[in-house]
């Protein structure tokens, strides 16, 4: 599908600093979300305000591939010392960035470690999301919520006092009010109907 594009940003004198490409909104997202840092710094500088212009549209993902390999090329990269611009690749899919052999090892060993520790943490939670879905476990958890519960009394000061605030608010609302309230709750009805604006509850 024809939905490609492809996109220039400048700089606030005019210069080329990025070529991209993309599909929907990216062309407006990329500079607040991109990972490039040099890209970042001249967004940031800029008072976060960057002229975009779409040069090209309504191509495929290899025309636009392509023409974004070809603006690259006759612009040029600055880290190559042949122009402007701040791609860190010469364009295409993917950013053009491999890791080294040790790199990636250690990559994979610190991800290991981390899904190795989580288990071992899980191994000692009773109330661990694998324990819960055993019958051991859920009724363990019955029982920490009936324990937790029992702990919550409700005194008799707590329904005293509740009884005072509910008679303050009905006194408030008038005799009109809790005599709508009354009809309402022997008709078992304790929401507003669509549209009813008088004696909110």
């Amino acid at each position: 599908m024809n939905q490609f594009y492809v996109y220039v940003i400048f700089r606030l004198n005019g210069i080329p600093c990025y070529v991209g490409k993309g599909k929907g909104g990216r062309w407006m997202q990329h500079i607040r979300r991109s990972c490039n840092i040099h890209l970042t710094r001249i967004y940031r500088q800029s008072g976060n305000d960057l002229p975009i212009v779409k040069v090209r549209e309504h191509l495929t993902n290899l025309e636009a591939c392509a023409t974004e390999v070809a603006l690259i090329g006759a612009i040029g990269r600055a880290d190559l010392g042949r122009g402007p611009l701040v791609n860190l690749s010469d364009g295409g899919d993917g950013t053009g960035r491999r890791h080294a052999d040790t790199t990636l090892q250690k990559l994979r060993s610190i991800a290991k470690g981390r899904s190795k520790a989580q288990s071992e943490r899980n191994k000692g939670n009773k109330y661990g999301i694998g324990n819960k879905r055993s019958p051991e476990g859920q009724a363990r958890v019955a029982a920490s919520v009936i324990k937790t519960n029992s702990t919550r009394q409700v005194t008799p000061e707590y329904r005293e006092k509740r009884r005072e605030i509910a008679a303050a608010l009905a006194e408030s609302r008038g005799a009109e009010w809790r005599k709508w309230r009354a009809q309402r709750m022997r008709e078992g009805l304790r929401r507003k109907p669509p549209g009813q604006t008088e004696f909110p509850l």
